[in-house]
């Protein structure tokens, strides 16, 4: 089964989770959605640079969720976007 993700967004695999992003907003991202393992739903998260010490560069934590669904929390990652 293919899920279509709105125009702009991407998704990608991390080693603790899996992000979708709206990459045509260019960096720093500010929020993404977030599918983390044995974790069921969708979360919004607010993403955090470097000074975390993460080794991808982006630390992030969730703020609204889980969404049963990744349009569900796409819709709302889109909301509260500046």
């Amino acid at each position: 089964m293919t899920t279509q993700l709105p125009d702009g967004w991407v998704m990608h695999h991390y080693e603790d989770e899996v992000t979708w992003w709206r990459d045509d907003l260019g960096y720093p991202i500010d929020y993404w959605v977030c599918q983390y393992p044995f974790v069921p739903g969708f979360f919004v998260a607010i993403t955090l640079d470097d000074r975390t010490g993460s080794k991808y560069g982006i630390t992030s934590y969730p703020i609204a969720g889980p969404f049963r669904s990744l349009h569900a929390a796409i819709a709302a990652a889109i909301l509260i976007q500046p």
